[in-house]
């Protein structure tokens, strides 16, 4: 195993997507926005 130059560390690709960080934080927060919503104001279902 060698070390890595400064120049070679930058030019490594990986890690994390920010759109998909952005998607999956935005998907839970509506998820629990619905849930605390049907907490706060429960609506019977119109069958």
């Amino acid at each position: 195993m060698r070390e890595l130059r400064k120049e070679e560390m930058l030019k490594i690709d990986g890690g994390a997507d920010p759109i998909l960080i952005t998607a999956i934080v935005t998907g839970l927060i509506t998820f629990i926005t619905g849930i605390l919503s049907g907490y706060s104001n429960p609506t019977k279902c119109n069958n």
